[in-house]
């Protein structure tokens, strides 16, 4: 697990980012979150309920305290992307562009499905 301090500099913080970006759920949940927010809940239903309850809180509160995703309540907790957040998601979109551009694959199934939904991250491995 990734732990970030409010008072370590910004290359901690930065490496920090990395290993988060690096873990199995952080690029799905922040891809499925630039469509707009969304609960807990329908968090783990996009996912088949595949991902444990304790390990998406645990992304959460991370890219929360790395201000890239905030939490609002309204009734229900739901959680959105910040604009450094947003900003960030255009950048993995960019990256994503880039793989097509340079022919690494991404399956025709993958192509208008939610990440969250992809085979990698409900139980087959992708090999490279």
């Amino acid at each position: 697990m990734v732990h970030f301090n409010e008072h370590q500099d910004e290359d901690c913080q930065w490496l920090g980012l990395q290993g988060l970006l690096g873990k199995k759920w952080s690029l799905p949940l922040l891809l499925e979150l630039k469509n707009g927010e969304i609960s807990f809940n329908q968090l783990r239903k996009k996912t088949s309920n595949r991902i444990n309850p304790t390990l998406l809180s645990s992304v959460l509160k991370q890219l929360i305290r790395l201000n890239i995703v905030q939490k609002e309540i309204k009734g229900n907790s739901f959680y959105k992307l910040t604009t450094a957040g947003s900003d960030l998601v255009h950048i993995l979109m960019l990256m994503k562009d880039w793989a097509k551009e340079h022919h690494l694959v991404i399956k025709d199934d993958c192509k208008n499905k939610s990440c969250l939904e992809c085979e990698f991250f409900i139980g087959q491995k992708i090999r490279f």
